[in-house]
């Protein structure tokens, strides 16, 4: 007579796992118990759309994490072709794609899924030591000041100062931006810089 201890082993081995998996699911990703329970989960997309001219490519893009409100569930994209990460750099995550070489239209798809989550838990680095202003003089000063006065006049708070402040630098044709970046080519100085200006929080 087959002994029946093996298959009645793993059945408790599989109970447990799936009992796991639940619990895992319930706190870190907030999944019900019961049916019935709702919660709200936002998606956020991004298109990608450019020319490529026969060169190799690389694409970065800011990606949402995990933050006070909401918790990453997923995240996926459709670059069909192009080689795929996600890094942490010292501003955030980026989504990085790249490819030796592409010619014509290239579209690239990125899409995650943020569950709202009073509970959220995630990593905070606290600054080191206190902020120091950019001291600015000659030719610096007068592109910052002429920047920020754009900015000002194309805002309503801080948030779409610094939506502002962005899109200055990424003009090519700006020669203002142009003067600031070769000074200091990281962006999130000037940001802070440009916010302590106009006495607002960073």
């Amino acid at each position: 007579m087959t002994s029946r201890v093996p298959f009645y082993m793993l059945i408790s081995l599989l109970i447990v796992v799936g009992l796991g998996m639940s619990i895992y699911r319930h706190d870190v990703y907030g999944v019900p118990w019961t049916a019935g329970q709702k919660h709200q989960v936002w998606e956020v997309e991004a298109r990608v759309e450019f020319e490529a001219k026969g060169e190799p490519v690389k694409v970065s893009l800011a990606t949402p994490d995990t933050q006070s409100g909401f918790t990453l569930i997923n995240e996926h994209t459709s670059s069909p072709g192009y080689g795929f990460a996600l890094v942490n750099t010292q501003d955030g995550r980026r989504a990085e794609w790249s490819k030796r070489e592409a010619t014509g239209q290239q579209i690239l798809y990125f899409k995650n899924q943020m569950l709202v989550d009073e509970n959220a838990k995630f990593a905070t680095e606290p600054p080191l030591g206190d902020v120091s202003p950019i001291a600015l003089d000659g030719p610096l000063k007068t592109a910052a000041e002429a920047m920020l006065e754009q900015a000002r006049q194309r805002s309503a708070d801080n948030s779409t100062l610094t939506r502002e402040l962005i899109k200055q630098f990424n003009e090519a044709d700006s020669q203002n931006a142009s003067l600031l970046t070769k000074e200091m080519s990281k962006l999130t100085p000037w940001l802070r810089f440009f916010l302590w200006k106009t006495s607002m929080p960073a």
